[in-house]
């Protein structure tokens, strides 16, 4: 009977739906609406709604109880079909609508005004730069460019809150470095993948990749991470970028075209050597064997990577410390000695991609175009704060350049790319180039000085798995143009779920929306660097992030409002300094300040972060230990700890700041600091003693 009723409700809610005018407020609905809520009873749709842009898509719950209802949103109202058949929401809307959560759907309004919030301080590293100082360079430090076939996940929310680290660490090391880093992340967006996304979706390809590149935008806003260059591959300046290097490295002999064949992945989009097949065949993993097809191409072009493999040797075994961790250059080296053989970099299975140069079909391999997207990155702020009023650097291209962002009509030419060839060598300003006039060759000068200036890659950050793209095609790429190679290539462990790698097919994503929801910021930014070794998979578990949260809570937050409330409360709101005073644990903390930045820069982090802790529970232990509370009536010793440990607690907040920058800037800010920002805070603070610690309110910092 139980079933008999619930497919006769079933029915009723076709029919009342079929039944509704186009006047009314939820629209014309029918049994195609119906059956998508109900995908146990109906063939399944996949409909996911990727469009954040569309105000007027229907949005379409489902809630269960004894019955099933459908809720159905349009405008300020709600309407229910089922017992009640009609509820106002206007004033539970205003009700909540100061209480903003985000979930893993992230609303239009959400999304405004973010477009340009990666790039504004950009130009102060452009102005910074162009002065005359040789001195006044850019340091460069980066994301991956991240593959925008989907939504992030919190692996790529760990590895951009990782660079951040770095990043916030190099800015707080001294003033001078503060306005002279580029801090680069971004969107590969094109590909096979991409292809038959948007096609299985029926999506337009530029609604669906504005859309994935907002998630990544609003997710490193909300985690705090502090990109000033957020670049993507559809911007046109990069096709046409990539379309003349094509013509550059042809005409140098490092591209020719012959035939391909073998083996092809298709769920990584890359051609497989031999070795790697018979690797996948013993494995006997269906999954992999079904993804691997054979085929044969003609008409296809080549990247002579075979070219630089002395270079190769001979540069691994020169930079013992390019990669961390240091086990995985020996696999690098292993690789270019035995399973090493020229890239095909032509495709013809799809044609949405960068088109090759005087070719009738056939687009440019993904990796190839996406690697030099960190080059044409710098290139492009050149050209745009440098030539804005340039009209050469506005006219028509003879490519295809059809756009999937917002953005200025900026091109790159083929003497641009000129301008930039071995900048890491040295360069004749009398060399003679075809077909450039005295104006031309002066602007080429300038902008290979900017460039130089601004391009000083410091570290590459990039998760194992792409570890051959970046350490021998990218590298050969760099070499082959004559640009420097990045100082440092850091291969972070993956987060897992169960021992397994995330993915979509394997229904085992965990997003970092879904973690914001529940989680401080600081928190989440604490457990990616503190919850293992950061070259090292780990599995993600929610237990580790509440032990960061009651770490946070009890260690530094609780201590914070005793010493605090303890002031407030007996009318101590001006701690000063006395030179009489003989510190005890502020000089221990004083002892290792070197050994701590040395830590940073080795990028020791779970160690760096274990020993800061130590220092919180020193501090805790030091508080109980002296019993302030009962000094009251001797100002003296009473004055005496409490600056001890406010000094204890300024130390702990600075070397803290790269993780835990929000926290950390309210600490210093509740004991007295009162004007510092992200721009101000810096380890010099550390060399002096504060004159006095200010008091004014409690506050609870997570």
């Amino acid at each position: 009977m139980k079933f008999f009723f619930f497919f006769f409700e079933i029915f009723l809610i076709i029919k009342i739906c079929n039944g509704l005018n186009k006047t009314s407020y939820i629209g014309s609905l029918n049994f195609e609406n119906i059956k998508n809520v109900f995908p146990s009873f109906f063939s399944k749709i996949k409909r996911e709604k990727y469009n954040l842009k569309n105000n007027n898509f229907l949005k379409t719950h489902l809630k269960k109880k004894q019955n099933i209802y459908q809720f159905l949103y349009a405008g300020n109202k709600q309407y229910v079909l089922g017992r009640n058949p009609y509820i106002n929401i206007e004033k539970k809307k205003k009700k909540n609508e100061k209480i903003k959560k985000l979930s893993n759907t992230i609303e239009n309004d959400e999304l405004t005004n973010i477009s340009e919030c990666y790039n504004k301080n950009i130009k102060e590293v452009f102005d910074y730069v162009k002065r005359s100082d040789e001195n006044k360079k850019g340091l460069v430090i980066t994301t991956p460019i991240y593959y925008g076939n989907d939504k992030p996940h919190i692996g790529h929310a760990y590895c951009n809150v990782l660079v951040d680290v770095i990043y916030r660490f190099e800015k707080i090391k001294d003033k001078e470095n503060k306005k002279k880093i580029i801090f680069f992340s971004g969107m590969d967006e094109h590909g096979l993948k991409i292809d038959n996304k948007t096609k299985e979706l029926n999506m337009d390809k530029s609604n669906y990749l504005n859309n994935i590149s907002g998630y990544y935008k609003k997710m490193n806003e909300m985690l705090n991470v502090d990109i000033n260059l957020f670049y993507r591959t559809s911007n046109v300046f990069h096709k046409t970028f990539v379309q003349h290097v094509w013509k550059y490295l042809l005409s140098k002999g490092y591209i020719y075209k012959d035939i391909y064949k073998g083996y092809y992945s298709i769920s990584e989009e890359r051609y497989l050597s031999d070795r790697e097949v018979e690797k996948m065949k013993s494995e006997k993993s269906s999954i992999t064997t079904n993804n691997i097809i054979y085929i044969e191409e003609e008409n296809s072009y080549f990247f002579d990577i075979n070219k630089f493999k002395d270079f190769l040797i001979n540069f691994y075994k020169t930079n013992e410390n390019i990669i961390f961790p240091s086990y995985l250059k020996k696999e690098i080296e292993y690789h270019i000695e035995n399973d090493f053989k020229n890239v095909c970099i032509s495709r013809y299975n799809t044609e949405w991609g960068i088109k090759i140069p005087g070719e009738a079909s056939g687009t440019i391999y993904v990796w190839f175009e996406a690697l030099l997207s960190y080059i044409s990155s710098i290139l492009y702020i050149i050209k745009k704060y440098e030539n804005a009023k340039n009209e050469s650097s506005k006219v028509n291209s003879t490519f295809s350049t059809d756009a999937t962002q917002d953005e200025e009509d900026i091109l790159c030419t083929y003497e641009d790319v000129l301008s930039l060839v071995d900048t890491c060598r040295s360069f004749d300003s009398n060399e003679k180039v075809p077909n450039l006039d005295k104006t031309k060759m002066a602007d080429k000068n300038w902008s290979r000085k900017l460039f130089e200036k601004m391009w000083n890659p410091y570290i590459q950050v990039i998760g194992k798995d792409i570890l051959k793209f970046h350490g021998i095609l990218y590298i050969c790429l760099l070499n082959s143009l004559g640009i420097k190679i990045p100082e440092h290539i850091l291969c972070h462990g993956l987060i897992k779920n169960e021992n397994q790698k995330m993915s979509k097919s394997l229904n085992n994503i965990v997003s970092p929306f879904t973690l914001l929801e529940k989680y401080n910021i600081d928190v989440i930014r604490l457990y990616f660097i503190g919850s293992g070794n950061i070259y090292e998979d780990k599995n993600f578990k929610d237990k580790n992030l509440e032990t960061f949260e009651l770490f946070l809570r009890n260690s530094v937050g609780n201590l914070l409002y005793r010493i605090v409330s303890l002031c407030i409360e007996n009318n101590y709101k001006i701690v000063k300094k006395n030179d009489l005073f003989n510190f005890t644990i502020l000089n221990e903390f004083k002892n290792c300040k070197t050994n701590l930045i040395k830590l940073f820069e080795n990028m020791e982090y779970p160690l760096l972060l274990e020993k800061l802790m130590i220092l919180v529970k020193k501090i805790n232990k030091y508080f109980v230990h002296n019993e302030p509370w009962n000094k009251l009536n001797d100002s003296q010793n009473f004055n005496l700890i409490i600056y001890e440990t406010f000094e204890c607690i300024k130390f702990f907040s600075i070397f803290m700041y790269p993780f835990i920058p929000n926290v950390s800037l309210s600490i210093l800010k509740n004991i007295g600091f009162e004007e510092i920002d992200h721009e101000s805070v810096s380890i010099d603070m550390l060399n002096e003693e504060t004159d006095k610690f200010v008091l004014n309110n409690l506050i609870k910092i997570i």
